[in-house]
């Protein structure tokens, strides 16, 4: 127990310098139906109300009485804290957080004051603010009581989230590893920490685009929280599992996961945290549209991208990987000639961005791009002086010509720089082949897969035919009929292709494909003479677009450029 001193410190601090509910917590006296209660018993009751004032304030003003006239400074605090959490979405809960750790800094105790700090962190993250969240995360790991163990992992795990919000996607995955590890193995597996660890992990793999291991830690929270299937997890599982068929661009099964937790999401309104529910909203209807709209359903798809946009309007809370949805809807309306619409959301996008480079900085290097800005701009410009043409021709005639002549003085800038840029990838890359003869690079995993040696050494030793054969050319393969060929199962092989070659499935069949096509290309002076069309499906692919997309993820080139160079 502290000493009078901190106790009257506590008081006065909490009685006077705050407002107007502190001063009326001086008269307040305690109920006779709650006089007998314990602490536990009235922390019980606070809990059990989910923090709610209008049910429990009475219970909270009852405990912060009982510990002043037991002079209880623990407890005290422990008040305090509940009424801070009660207002939380208002600025007095911030500012009685921060009354708390001025007061409770100097304590070395088990919680105090780190646990506030992390709570702050919370409130900021929340609200969006990663910078601000980031900087409380951090005191309450410097303030931390090197017993509390469990504080430790949990503002690892939020350190990680707010990583992953700023992109920093292989950073957050150490520490949100490091949680779910932590959490798996306490007593605590239905727990909302246990189901958000699990929902992390596979969505910071999603973002990595390590498809394989998003679905397997989407599939087991899908399972853990079936015994609730009316609950927010299961909800989010589902809806998770519908971005990464997305990703994998599955659009029908993307469609048909995400329309199942529309009504869940658009009914659902908790006081507790409004800005979540309506960013959960907002990813919904993004996706469901970009599904939608991939899937050849474009108006329906239309339609759920503008009502993603509209809640970004409403609450101007950005997230970062919606910002496509501004495009399509750009190019969409550029598409049917709706000048005023394409206005519009061109510039909205240019709010979206304006929003996420000042409180994103760290983003701004993955997300902002200044080439895409300054177009946006000048596209904006142009829209303008076309609707103002019938009143002003010949300025606007001059103004159009102007731009349009830099535009091109640009683009032409901009091709021979992208050209010598390109060469110069060619030949760093031909240089690259011609010394391959060093061994294949593997990140070291710490964690050893739950697979016999005997079935990895099968799998690896089919796998050197399979190659060798170039089974990897036929394009309707995928993982389910790779395995039956190796006389194994897709389980056993998705999880030895990750571990050996540290690639999904997916991206260790495409790169043997244009290992294939580049080796070909450079010995073949006939396969070169192929429309790109042809090449793709001759090693594998089914369209022209995947291949360009692979070729240029593996070598940093287009196909089209590097038998170019070939040729010459």
């Amino acid at each position: 127990m502290f000493n009078n001193s901190i106790l009257g410190g506590i008081v006065f601090y909490m009685c006077f310098s705050l407002f107007s509910y502190t001063q009326a917590q001086n008269s307040f006296k305690i109920p006779d139906t709650l006089k007998a209660k314990t602490y536990k018993e009235l922390k019980t009751i606070i809990e059990n109300s989910n923090y709610n004032y209008l049910i429990s304030g009475i219970h909270a003003k009852s405990l912060i009485q009982k510990a002043k006239n037991e002079q209880d400074s623990i407890s005290l605090a422990e008040g305090y804290h509940y009424i801070a959490f009660m207002f939380q979405h208002e600025e007095k809960g911030l500012l009685y957080l921060d009354s708390l750790i001025d007061i409770t800094k100097k304590w070395n105790h088990l919680i105090y004051p780190s646990h506030i700090f992390n709570f702050k962190g919370d409130i900021y993250r929340k609200k969006l603010n990663f910078k601000k969240a980031l900087d409380n995360y951090l005191l309450a790991n410097k303030y931390l009581h090197k017993d509390n163990s469990s504080l430790r992992f949990q503002i690892k795990m939020k350190i990680g989230l707010v990583q992953s919000n700023l992109g920093e996607y292989k950073e957050a995955l150490v520490h949100l590893k490091e949680f779910h590890q932590f959490i798996s193995k306490s007593k605590k597996k239905d727990s909302i920490h246990y189901y958000n660890s699990i929902y992390n992990l596979s969505n910071v793999y999603r973002k990595l685009d390590y498809l394989d291991s998003a679905s397997f830690y989407n599939k087991k929270g899908f399972l853990e929280t079936k015994h609730n299937k009316k609950g927010y997890w299961h909800h989010q599982f589902i809806l998770l599992q519908g971005i990464v068929e997305y990703s994998k661009e599955n659009y029908r099964n993307a469609v048909d996961s995400i329309s199942k937790v529309l009504p869940f999401f658009k009914q659902k309104k908790d006081s507790s945290d409004l800005l979540k529910e309506n960013l959960d909203l907002l990813v919904v209807y993004s996706y469901l549209g970009k599904s939608h709209y991939k899937f050849n359903n474009q108006k329906q798809g239309i339609n759920y991208l503008k009502k993603a946009v509209s809640i970004f309007q409403k609450k101007q809370s950005v997230v970062p990987e919606t910002k496509v949805d501004y495009r399509i809807l750009i190019d969409y309306y550029k598409s049917i000639k709706s000048l005023k619409n394409e206005l519009y959301y061109s510039q909205l996008l240019l709010k979206f961005d304006s929003i996420l480079q000042s409180d994103y900085r760290y983003l701004n290097k993955k997300i902002i791009n200044e080439y895409e800005n300054n177009k946006l701009i000048q596209e904006k410009d142009l829209q303008i002086q076309a609707t103002e043409s019938k009143r002003r021709i010949e300025y606007s005639r001059n103004t159009i010509l102007i731009i349009l002549l830099l535009i091109a003085i640009g683009g032409i800038i901009y091709f021979f720089n992208k050209q010598r840029i390109y060469k110069k990838r060619f030949n760093q890359f031909i240089q690259a082949q011609k010394n391959k003869n060093l061994k294949s690079q593997k990140t070291e995993s710490k964690e050893a897969i739950d697979v016999p040696d005997e079935i990895i050494n099968h799998i690896l030793n089919r796998l050197e035919i399979f190659k060798n054969k170039q089974g990897y050319t036929d394009q309707h393969l995928s993982l389910t009929t790779l395995a039956k060929k190796l006389n194994t199962n897709s389980k056993y092989l998705s999880m030895v292709i990750n571990f050996n070659e540290n690639k999904s499935f997916r991206i260790y069949i495409n790169d043997l494909r244009i290992q294939y096509a580049i080796d070909r290309l450079q010995k073949d002076r006939f396969f070169r003479k192929y429309a790109v069309k042809s090449i793709a499906q001759e090693v594998g692919f089914n369209n022209s677009e995947t291949f360009a997309k692979a070729f240029h993820r593996y070598s940093g080139l287009y196909p089209s450029f590097f038998i170019k160079q070939l040729e010459k």
